[in-house]
């Protein structure tokens, strides 16, 4: 079963421009409209590498979140299916536009939440 806690689309993906704090909430608090880094286990495997192709920096790998869903549990306990776009310049090379980024984080997961900063 999977209920939908809302849906959005940013009008821009852009990096913030003000100072920005970074600070781990419960992922169950994230909502439509936060900004979050991506997960943790794709920077370190391929992430990193994309963004230094692209002239960008890990901390403006900044997320927007457009959708928030719970889906089913598995043997390990409930999860949500996340989905956010990435900053503006990260589709800048990209002839299809800009694409959603989908992925589950256990409700109980500590995630980076970015606080404060202009867009």
């Amino acid at each position: 079963m999977e209920t939908t806690n809302a849906v959005a689309q940013p009008s821009s993906h852009a990096i913030p421009t003000a100072p920005v704090r970074i600070v781990k909430r419960c992922a169950s608090t994230i909502a439509v409209g936060d900004q979050i880094m991506p997960p943790a286990r794709e920077l370190r495997l391929w992430l990193r590498r994309n963004l230094a192709e692209k002239g960008m920096t890990e901390a403006e790998a900044i997320m927007t979140v457009t959708e928030v869903k719970q889906g089913a549990p598995d043997k390990r306990g409930p999860w949500l299916l996340v989905t956010a776009f990435m900053p503006d310049a990260w589709y800048a090379e990209c002839p299809s536009g800009p694409y959603p980024w989908t992925f589950h984080i256990r409700p109980d997961t500590l995630w980076p939440v970015v606080v404060g900063g202009a867009r």
